[in-house]
């Protein structure tokens, strides 16, 4: 209601409408805060509405650099979850006479719950799977070198992910989290994912789903904006991919995720 009250231009992402009918630059990440505020705060019901009734589009905050954030509050697991909105069904009676590694246990499961409920309702809504994995990960490389037996060691496994681009690592970074917390909550091994079982399985929630991919060309015909701010991200982004590439693996202490 208060966008339509200041005359929104919801289909401008990168900008809004102030009350005199210019555009305001200054103000364009309004709308992609608002998004992201609804969404770390579990509100199905609004986040509807901006949706379905105001036409928000989930590429406004992946584009502003919110995915991580996101990212971070749906699929990342908590000990303790102090926000009641993502608390879940789980009571303090419920777990009155376990142990404290117990009740952690209970607490995040009943969190992980709610993640999963909100990212269900995000895939219903329209979020295309393209925003959350823009490269895809290479799951046919990684079952190839691992029935090969090379990706055995630190060392192979480290300059197997230099081979890669960033984008690529990025998708495997996020790919082995997310399969991390679904197998951290499992009670044997033999429930447990690898790391590309997991990810043909995230993919199969998409099956069906009508996607907001659909319309991308008409919101970005609405917004030059947009194409232009882009534009300048992947040349930045091909600029950094030679040095990033030459740089990867010094000084970190980094190891291919494997089998969870």
């Amino acid at each position: 209601t208060a966008c339509k009250e200041l005359r929104a231009k919801i289909d401008a992402p990168l900008g809004m409408i102030n009350q005199t009918g210019e555009f305001a630059t200054h103000d364009h990440y309004s709308v992609i805060a608002v998004m992201q505020w609804v969404i770390l705060n579990n509100m199905k019901g609004m986040l509807k509405t901006l949706v379905e009734d105001l036409g928000f589009q989930f590429r406004w905050f992946f584009h502003a650099n919110c995915h991580r954030v996101v990212c971070k509050r749906l699929f990342d697991l908590s000990e303790y979850e102090s926000n009641p909105r993502w608390k879940g069904g789980i009571t303090e009676e419920d777990y009155a006479f376990e142990s404290s590694r117990v009740r952690r246990g209970m607490r995040s499961a009943s969190a992980y719950k709610e993640q999963m409920k909100m990212f269900d309702y995000l895939i219903d809504l329209g979020l295309p799977f393209e925003l959350l994995f823009p490269t895809e990960v290479p799951i046919d490389d990684l079952e190839r070198l691992q029935k090969a037996k090379k990706l055995e060691t630190r060392k192979q496994s480290r300059e197997y992910m230099k081979s890669l681009s960033r984008n690529e690592r990025e998708a495997i970074d996020l790919a082995s989290a997310m399969a991390s917390s679904y197998n951290s909550l499992k009670n044997s091994e033999a429930e447990m994912l690898t790391l590309c079982d997991y990810y043909r399985m995230l993919k199969k929630k998409w099956e069906g789903k009508e996607s907001q991919i659909a319309r991308l060309d008409e919101f970005e015909a609405l917004d030059p904006t947009w194409r232009a701010e882009r534009k300048r991200q992947e040349e930045r982004g091909e600029e950094e991919k030679s040095d990033d590439e030459s740089s990867y693996g010094s000084g970190s202490s980094y190891e291919y995720p494997g089998d969870y």
